[in-house]
């Protein structure tokens, strides 16, 4: 009777769909009674489908079907079983756990005893780049594995790569493809059963494990990284090192919340953005103050227009100051916001988030649009004051940086030299040659770039020489113990040499101290800014303290002179630390 059946079925008519895109085999079932696993014969095989399950034609035909799939799925064999024995066609969508992939099974009759099954990769469920699950397939089939584990508990990763962009924007995006690829693999290597790994969108990947405690969590994490780091620098003698960032949020069984694999996702990205803003590669374990914070965040971040147009945001102004002279020089620009549920709202907090949101885009253009109409306004009236502007590293890598600036100039006609553009630091330290150029095209039509929070890098003295700037801010913490470190006095003299040297100013920012401001000026340093002149001031009492007319500047306290000595000590020729910059 066997020998009837396997005559019935001509596998010849089954060769014109061998070079058949979409992966294809013929199932014999030898009794339409039985459910054990050699009951199910794979009698034909595809290319696509051997392609599929990473088999040989040889090592696939005539194999039952349990040695293909080590994990026999019984709904799978029950639907081919049905087929023949119902003689009608069926569907079914299913997770293979051979292929880590969701499939679609849509089987059919064939001849007695035999069906044809299509298996087909869902797209839904699938990431195209890394062909692993995406955030729609993980989140299914981690519902799945915990249904199948209720008393098990599971760590949820939300990781991303640190300056990615700047692995595109320097070395292209198929070298920034290869990376990723290389931390999908690293990520997957360290599952064992019942765990997963999915991308969630560009550097965002996403991981479910069983949880032992938060050592051994992040005894994976570094493992995985390093593995990753190890994998990419054997390829490429060019040196960038991989830092990821990993939030983890860890379900208990037996949490009063309904169980939701979206929202432990959600609470790891909360956790994620915290780790972002630690340096080298860390893990953060989600706590209920992140979440509320993230809320806060959020609520910020809608309001953010309504905020503009209700004048809840409004530019303050501290001012600078050269103290061996005792006149006003200009001042900064900086966004103060009065929220009506929340108060006050500290510049650490809402302009991080609105550089998460992408929204300090339009919190800059507001302020600079204001910071135009007061030069404009006190041009009308006789006055020539700068005033300083901060450039976020969005603004900075916009494509139309340059024209927005010039339109807003000529908009109020008020002369470019008095708008000063501070760029931090650390955005030179992303992609130097791109910055160069911007400053460059920004210098030639009249603006004067400042470098913001000099000091708080580490390339800073070696990109002096070729960074475009008028004018370097020291940033506080080169102020911080000043008068008890003779090292710190050697480092402001000798930047200050330095910077006079190559054409440019130096502003002092957060001086707090009428000693700190001594110092300052016998080492060189007179320009300066800080809570010891005054703290930021709305635009009213800016102009009623500190601007009179032009023969009548505001005078500031007069330099008190500092031990000589101390000073000669620190310039000595002799002291090793002074040729630190020499």
């Amino acid at each position: 009777m066997e020998e009837l059946r396997v005559m019935e079925f001509d596998i010849e008519k089954c060769q014109y769909i061998d070079d058949m895109p979409t992966p294809f085999c013929a199932i014999e079932v030898l009794d339409n009674e039985r459910h054990d696993p050699d009951n199910f014969i794979i009698r034909y095989s595809n290319k696509a489908h051997n392609t599929l399950v990473g088999l040989t034609k040889e090592e696939v035909e005539d194999q039952p079907f349990w040695k293909m799939f080590q994990v026999m799925n019984a709904s799978q064999t029950e639907i081919y079983r049905k087929t023949v024995k119902n003689n009608e066609s069926r569907r079914m969508d299913r997770y293979n756990e051979q292929l880590g992939k969701f499939v679609r099974v849509v089987t059919y009759p064939l001849a007695p005893h035999i069906c044809g099954s299509m298996i087909k990769v869902i797209s839904d469920y699938q990431d195209n780049l890394m062909g692993c699950l995406n955030l729609k397939g993980f989140q299914l089939r981690a519902e799945q594995i915990m249904g199948k584990n209720p008393k098990q508990a599971y760590a949820f990763w939300y990781c991303d790569i640190k300056q990615f962009k700047y692995v595109n924007d320097n070395f292209g995006y198929a070298e920034g493809d290869y990376i990723l690829k290389i931390i999908g693999e690293k990520l997957t290597s360290i599952l064992g059963k019942d765990e997963l790994m999915g991308r969630v969108a560009g550097d965002m990947f996403v991981l479910m494990v069983k949880f032992v405690s938060e050592d051994t969590s992040e005894q994976r994490f570094h493992a995985a990284v390093k593995s990753a780091r190890d994998a990419y620098q054997e390829r490429w003698s060019r040196h960038y090192d991989l830092e990821l960032a990993g939030g983890v949020y860890v379900y208990r069984p037996g949490e009063s919340e309904r169980r939701s694999v979206s929202r432990y996702l959600d609470y790891a990205n909360s956790a994620r953005k915290q780790a972002k803003h630690v340096k080298g590669n860390c893990v953060e374990f989600f706590k209920k103050e992140m979440w509320e914070k993230e809320k806060r965040g959020v609520e910020i971040s809608r309001h953010l227009k309504q905020a503009i147009e209700d004048g809840e945001i409004q530019p303050w102004l501290q001012p600078q100051y050269d103290y061996r002279h005792g006149k006003l020089i200009g001042a900064e620009v900086l966004a103060r916001w009065v929220h009506p549920e929340y108060g006050n709202i500290y510049p650490d907090e809402f302009i991080h988030v609105l550089e998460e949101s992408g929204q300090i885009l339009e919190l800059d253009a507001y302020i600079w649009e204001c910071a135009c109409q007061y030069i404009r306004k006190w041009q009308d009236a006789g006055y020539r004051m700068p005033l300083s502007i901060n450039l976020s590293r969005k603004d900075v890598h916009g494509h139309e940086l340059l024209e927005q600036l010039v339109e807003l100039t000529n908009k109020y006609e008020i002369d470019r030299d008095l708008l000063h553009l501070e760029i931090t630091e650390s955005a030179y330290m992303n992609n130097p040659e791109e910055l160069i150029k911007i400053v460059e095209k920004l210098t030639l039509v009249g603006f004067r770039v400042e470098m913001d929070d000099f000091g708080s890098g580490y390339s800073s003295l070696n990109m002096l020489k070729n960074v475009p700037v008028q004018t370097i801010k020291l940033d506080l913490r080169f102020i911080d113990d000043l008068e008890d470190n003779s090292k710190a006095g050697n480092i402001i003299s000798s930047v200050v040499r330095m910077a006079h040297g190559l054409g440019m100013d130096v502003i002092s920012e957060g001086v707090e101290t009428r000693q700190q401001a001594d110092f300052l000026k016998n080492l060189g340093c007179n320009l300066m800014q800080g809570y010891y002149f005054s703290k930021p001031l709305p635009i009213e009492e800016f102009e009623k303290k500190c601007m009179t007319r032009l023969d009548d500047i505001m005078k500031v306290p007069a330099p008190q002179m500092l031990n000589m000595d101390l000073i000669q000590e620190f310039l000595r020729a002799n002291n090793n630390s002074s040729f630190i910059f020499n």
